[in-house]
């Protein structure tokens, strides 16, 4: 394994080439209906006339005017700064009857009995303080999974994580979480399921998830001093190497995804706009914060940094 200075180096030159080469630049993820309360629907990438033409052209794309000053204020930015991070696993699978116990029903119950004691809203629904969604994920990766191929993800945000939840989590093979603080429990599958209501919907997930089809993983916020760098897994980038990303321009547009975040005390997927990937290091700005989004194997962490220049445009 290269020493530390010359993994950063590497690490430091993929990003800035994956900013002028637009190699890295994935589509961003679009839900399929309502999001829960207080988390924003992803929204999808869009190009302006210039863009393409530029690209037609074969000339390097202008970069947003947006996006230049987030990046001067990201690379500026007084670090440490407040920030929330998170980190979750993603190495197990789970099938339909613990799923519908994890709803608090039983194996026979259909999605519309399941749902009978939940308060629904489009794909979304709240019992407590508990929140479920259901949404289509399209060629983004879905936290903390790498997932190429278009599928579905059922999220169930809890307060805390219930001895019986954590015995699935633990046979699934997944490290113990904290005993105490919000959890979030990500089900995916690779299957669109067909649009209607969230008991259709939901329906239609069970019977893919059937036979233990369903991939598990958790997201929960972690205590650790505010970094002085934008971290990720392969070590700490500084200011200065973030500001690198645009030396020579935009070869693509920033897309919108999604990756989990601490909203009212509820670990939910909020949006914000990616400007590279490279290495499973996605970094990007929502308003007010910057993200650094990075993976090895089946271990994903997420810090949002406050930065209050950094303004977006609208990711709904």
């Amino acid at each position: 394994m290269l020493p530390w200075p010359g993994r950063r180096g590497r690490l430091v030159g993929a990003l800035a080439a994956v900013a002028l080469a637009g190699c890295g630049t994935v589509p961003g993820a679009a839900a399929s209906g309502q999001p829960p309360p207080a988390v924003s629907k992803p929204a999808v990438s869009r190009s302006d006339r210039t863009a393409t033409q530029s690209r037609a052209s074969g000339l390097p794309t202008a970069c947003p005017a947006w996006l230049v000053k987030d990046v001067k204020a990201a690379a500026a930015a007084k670090l440490p700064a407040p920030t929330v991070q998170l980190q979750g696993f993603g190495a197990g699978h789970v099938g339909e009857t613990t799923v519908k116990a994890w709803l608090g029903g039983s194996s026979q119950e259909s999605a519309g009995e399941l749902l009978g004691n939940w308060t629904q809203s489009g794909l979304s629904a709240r019992h407590g303080s508990e929140v479920l969604t259901l949404f289509t994920y399209k060629g983004r990766h879905i936290f903390p999974f790498g997932r190429g191929t278009p599928g579905t993800a059922l999220t169930l945000s809890v307060p805390s994580l219930t001895t019986s939840e954590r015995v699935e989590l633990a046979q699934a093979g997944l490290p113990d979480v904290p005993t105490s603080g919000p959890v979030q429990l990500v089900i995916t599958v690779d299957t669109v399921v067909p649009r209607g209501t969230l008991a259709a919907e939901l329906g239609a997930f069970l019977a893919a998830v059937h036979g233990d089809l369903g991939g598990l993983a958790d997201n929960y916020p972690v205590t650790a001093p505010a970094p002085t760098a934008y971290a990720t897994y392969v070590g700490p980038m500084s200011p200065r190497d973030v500001g690198n990303l645009l030396q020579l321009g935009c070869a693509g547009e920033p897309v919108a995804t999604i990756a989990p975040d601490l909203v009212s005390g509820v670990v939910a997927f909020q949006p914000y706009w990616s400007r590279t990937e490279a290495n499973a290091i996605s970094i990007g700005f929502a308003p007010g914060r910057v993200v650094v989004e990075s993976g090895n194997a089946a271990v994903t962490e997420v810090q949002w940094y406050a930065e209050p220049a950094i303004a977006v445009p609208p990711l709904s």
